[in-house]
């Protein structure tokens, strides 16, 4: 048997900050360079640009 004091009835929750980063969704159709362009950006600015 259940003791009332045993059944945890709801969770307390606390806002997030938002993510900092953002994402860059690279399309393309097979063959284009998404790779490539991907490695120059990281190249670039790794400090910005990250896997």
């Amino acid at each position: 048997m259940f003791d009332k004091g045993d059944i945890c009835l709801y969770e307390e929750v606390a806002r997030m900050p938002p993510f900092a980063r953002k994402c860059l969704i690279l399309i393309g159709a097979h063959g284009v360079g998404r790779r490539d362009l991907k490695n120059r950006l990281i190249a670039l600015d790794s400090e910005r640009f990250g896997t």
